[in-house]
């Protein structure tokens, strides 16, 4: 008994720290069908197409943005029309807004030097430790 699977996104993955989003695809993505005109990004309150590139690699599709998205403002993501290796066409496009946030946040401690401490030797070793802070936990 054969089964028969649908070409589908699995998930939109936004990357701030990249300046990114990955689309991924439950299959080999036929990087012929991806273009500007299947795959759509646009800011959601100023309703301008947003500078960005297209690169496919294997399943997944990465829009890879010219600016740093803004933290916490809502883009649109349209993608419609691509299709597989294989030239299934993609089952139901994607058709969402997406969000970038800022979820981790590093801390840093000045160690050494303590305490401001003023050195008057130009030859200093700066002691630092990051700690990362993840919102909400």
């Amino acid at each position: 008994m054969s089964s028969y699977a649908e070409f589908s996104i699995q998930g939109v993955h936004p990357d701030l720290s990249r300046k990114q989003i990955v689309i991924e695809t439950n299959f080999k993505v036929d990087p012929n069908s991806v273009s500007l005109k299947t795959v759509s990004y646009y800011n959601y309150d100023t309703k301008k197409l947003e500078t960005y590139k297209l690169r496919v690699d294997g399943k997944n599709i990465y829009i890879e943005l010219s600016d740093y998205p803004s933290n916490d403002s809502r883009y649109y993501l349209k993608v419609a029309g691509i299709s597989d290796a294989l030239g299934r066409k993609l089952l139901t496009n994607y058709d969402d807004y997406i969000k970038f946030v800022n979820d981790v946040i590093t801390k840093v401690n000045v160690i050494s030097p303590a305490s401001r401490e003023t050195l008057k030797s130009r030859d200093v070793t700066i002691a630092i430790k990051a700690t990362e802070v993840i919102d909400g936990l």
